[in-house]
């Protein structure tokens, strides 16, 4: 199904055959150090099964993936017919490549030592690089040290700044790399996914429960800050400073719900600006695969083709050996139309800032007595909140076995739905919105940006109601009066405090339709500890931001923006154990009561980027 989608995409390209055949070859070409390396060739030949006599512009790509190869030959026919030579290789230890198999670190000197070899070769007159995923990793592995026949690469879905690839603020993205090492482990792993993802002590879950020991993955889990000698040292700084040396023009591709784009966007930033002048930046509406994932929104412009993609860029920089002219389009979610830019993240965004409170509803004589006793001001130096000076106003969920409960403990009296109000104004009064957080019962991602393994749950989707789940919380504005294009970064500013030494708090932004259906936008997640820099001491309350990858989206007049609180997102991220220390060494779970605070000097709050 897969190699006849890839041709259909070929034959809709609008890019025409220029020769009736091909021939396909073999090389093992020797690295370094001795080991060689499985490469395969494919070259046009005209109708008398003659090769051209002219040299040809080539396009390399360098993989890990040998259960692909079919797709690859899919690639090297239809590339030849268009009178491109396609060169595929297998990376060391993979397909028919010698060698031991150790992700990552062995691919720039590969690299390098086999565009050299194809730079040389007397039938190749210009050469591309082309790479998705792990494949455009064996891109920017080299991007910086090309020789001079490379004239353009394309570089899909993968960012240079590894930490964040695999860290939100401590939060460890845990479907995407548990799974990736599952499956490239070298050896076959049977164990259970979800058990493997809430085996603890994580740090032994390759041996106890995959059966041998990984100690590159042992290192992702266990290398929980950017500062950690294992990101600062060796490849991933090598990896991370490649973008700042660039100067080959590049087209890199992205989607707003892959799970690299955060990473992707970072490196883009770190590019040379002379680099950016020539380059292409395109962002879809699409996960890892190119699928569009935008339930009940119209995707006819959303553009996912690759291979269109590729051969326009290849034409221009290969075939017509053009420099390009920098372009930037990202692509609007809800209003299925691409917009041009002149830089990304835009700087002229202006910022749309929701706050969090309470909803608003008679009040009896004695509840508005207790509420003016409330201090106007404090000392916030020690952030420690007596419970007396706020009791009147808390809201605060019933403790259930259900995880669907939706009832909750409001002044004595129930309430189903949504629990707050998102305004443009702080409220005056204090309000405090309290939940149980139990790692055993957690919030299952879905919508969500970071998944690989469940791709399938990535993507603007359709959410539950408010009120579905007693550990989340939700706030709810007014209905908009007008059209919002979000264009950037959104950001949530929470005052939170817990009974444990750490712990985790979420955030997703949706839309809520005038039809009343929900649906997500972003969301992130950060661990309190990481987030304020140093131990806390339960009870008190802190500030605490969480951060989410960009985004263009068009909210419509009418609708309502939701914002869902709650501490897990699972298995997007790792389950916080609401326990101190290096959560992969951690070998328990403890329940949490977790508390956010809004109004008076508690300005929790979204932040939103929004150009209209």
């Amino acid at each position: 199904m897969e190699n006849a989608k890839t041709q259909m995409e070929y034959d809709n390209s609008g890019y025409q055959e220029l020769f009736s055949s091909y021939i396909e070859s073999e090389e093992m070409l020797t690295m370094a150090d001795g080991i060689k390396l499985k490469t395969y060739l494919f070259k046009p030949i005209d109708k008398t099964g003659s090769m051209t006599n002219t040299s040809l512009p080539a396009i390399l790509v360098r993989s890990c993936y040998p259960s692909q190869l079919s797709e690859y030959r899919i690639h090297g026919k239809n590339l030849a017919k268009r009178g491109y030579a396609f060169v595929v290789q297998f990376c060391r230890g993979t397909g028919d490549s010698e060698g031991e198999w150790f992700p990552n670190v062995n691919e720039r000197e590969d690299g390098l030592r086999t565009i050299n070899w194809l730079n040389e070769q007397d039938w190749v007159d210009v050469i591309g690089y082309w790479g998705n995923s792990y494949l455009a990793l064996t891109g920017w592995a080299i991007a910086d040290r090309v020789p001079d026949k490379v004239k353009g690469m394309c570089l899909t879905h993968y960012g240079t700044d590894r930490y964040y690839s695999a860290y939100e603020k401590g939060m460890f993205r845990q479907d995407v790399l548990t799974s990736w090492a599952m499956d490239n482990s070298g050896f076959k792993v049977t164990a259970d996914y979800t058990e493997s993802l809430k085996y603890m002590p994580q740090l032994e879950v390759d041996e106890k429960l995959w059966g041998g020991r990984l100690d590159w993955y042992r290192d992702w889990i266990s290398s929980t800050h950017r500062e950690d000698n294992y990101w600062q040292q060796g490849f991933w700084k090598e990896l991370y400073e490649i973008p700042s040396k660039v100067k080959v023009p590049l087209y890199i591709r992205s989607g707003w719900y892959d799970h690299h784009h955060g990473s992707s966007m970072r490196t883009w930033d770190n590019l040379r600006p002379e680099t950016k002048e020539k380059s292409w930046l395109d962002i879809g509406g699409w996960n890892h695969s190119f699928q569009p994932c935008l339930e009940d929104c119209s995707t006819e412009n959303s553009g996912s083709n690759e291979v269109a993609a590729i051969l326009e860029w290849f034409d221009l920089v290969l075939q017509k050996k053009e420099i390009p002219k920098g372009r930037i389009r990202t692509y609007a979610i809800g209003a299925d139309r691409w917009i041009s830019r002149k830089s990304w993240p835009e700087k002229d965004s202006k910022l749309s800032i929701w706050y969090m409170g309470q909803e608003r509803r008679e009040e009896s004589a004695e509840s508005k007595t207790e509420k003016s006793k409330t201090p106007e001001n404090k000392d916030l130096e020690s952030k420690t909140i007596e419970s007396k000076a706020i009791e009147s106003i808390t809201i605060e969920w019933k403790t259930t076995e259900s995880a669907t409960e939706n009832s909750i403990s409001q002044d004595n009296n129930t309430a189903v739905g949504t629990l707050g109000v998102l305004e443009k104004a702080p409220q005056a009064d204090l309000a405090m919105y309290t939940y149980i957080y139990n790692p055993e019962n957690p919030v299952i991602s879905y919508g969500a940006e970071a998944l690989l393994k469940n791709m399938e749950h990535n993507g603007s989707l359709k959410q539950p109601e408010c009120g579905y789940r007693p550990d989340v919380i939700s706030f709810v504005s007014e209905p908009l009066l007008e059209n919002m294009l979000i264009s950037g970064k959104i950001r949530a500013f929470l005052y939170v405090s817990s009974d444990c030494p750490d712990t985790a708090f979420t955030a997703k932004v949706m839309e809520i339709r005038e039809s009343g259906e929900a649906y997500n936008i972003r969301s992130s997640i950060t661990s309190l500890c990481h987030d304020i820099g140093h131990a806390y001491e339960p009870g008190t309350v802190e500030e605490v931001s969480i951060d989410m990858w960009d985004i263009v989206y068009e909210l419509h007049k009418g609708s309502r923006l939701r914002l869902d609180i709650s501490s897990s997102d699972f298995p997007q991220y790792h389950l916080h154990s609401n326990c101190a220390g290096n959560w992969a060494s951690i070998d328990k779970y403890q329940i949490a009561v977790q508390k956010i605070y809004s109004g008076g000097f508690f300005a929790s709050r979204i932040e939103i980027p929004a150009n209209n």
